[in-house]
């Protein structure tokens, strides 16, 4: 009977094994491999990259360079296979100088050479640090790139394959704002590779708890 206890509480251990660790930049001693960027919509076509300024607060801030579109570009770290993060989120600080007037792509993710554009009913950033939070599943703020809802299925592959990950850093009209951005943070919540889903935890739990009664009920029908 111990051993299968020991098995019964290995499988509760298990369960308590956390997600997929979380990718975060607080920015506390520099710029963590973020720049900045212009692109051309509505093609979203790479254009300069540019250094972001690091500030002693624990931030970055990127001062809008000409008239195209204006984003932080993430660093490899958020790049990549990242499948094993649908579902869960991306969430960042930030802020404008001066007071927002412009609301438009908030988020970008380029790969399976598809682009899908991340949309925010509502200017979700002012000028002091607010937080938004952008859930990795489709959703209603999501489009593929000149228009139309993204399926499950082209979302995964986009996931699957990130090439390209882009923050907005414009939120003005005209040539005239300068956007800060701290704490990003690509979060799961699934388990990592070879921790059982929850499901699978609850069927390996109940099947060894069976067997440890099973095994404790046959010692006492010898006796």
């Amino acid at each position: 009977m111990t051993m299968r206890l020991g098995i019964v509480l290995a499988g509760l251990v298990i369960s308590l094994s956390p997600a997929w660790a979380d990718v975060i930049s607080t920015f506390d001693a520099d710029a963590d491999g973020w720049v900045g960027i212009s692109a051309d919509l509505p093609s979203y076509t790479l254009g300069p990259e540019f250094a972001v300024s690091h500030n002693a607060g624990g931030y970055i801030a990127f001062a809008d360079p000409n008239s195209s579109e204006a984003f932080f570009r993430a660093p490899a770290a958020y790049r990549g296979n990242l499948l094993h993060y649908r579902g869960g989120s991306l969430s960042w600080r930030a802020f404008s100088d001066p007071e927002p007037t412009y609301n438009g792509p908030l988020l970008v993710l380029k790969g399976a050479g598809q682009t899908l554009i991340y949309r925010s009913p509502v200017q979700p950033f002012g000028t002091s640090f607010a937080t938004t939070t952008v859930t990795l599943a489709p959703n209603s703020g999501w489009s593929i790139a000149g228009g139309g809802a993204v399926s499950l299925s082209q979302f995964q592959a986009v996931l699957a394959s990130v090439d390209e990950m882009w923050l907005t850093a414009e939120l003005y009209y005209g040539v005239t704002e300068t956007v800060a951005l701290d704490d990003v943070t690509l979060h799961s919540v699934l388990p990592p590779v070879g921790v059982p889903e929850p499901a699978e935890l609850s069927i390996l739990t109940l099947a060894a708890g069976g067997g440890a009664m099973l095994g404790w009920h046959r010692r006492n029908k010898r006796s």
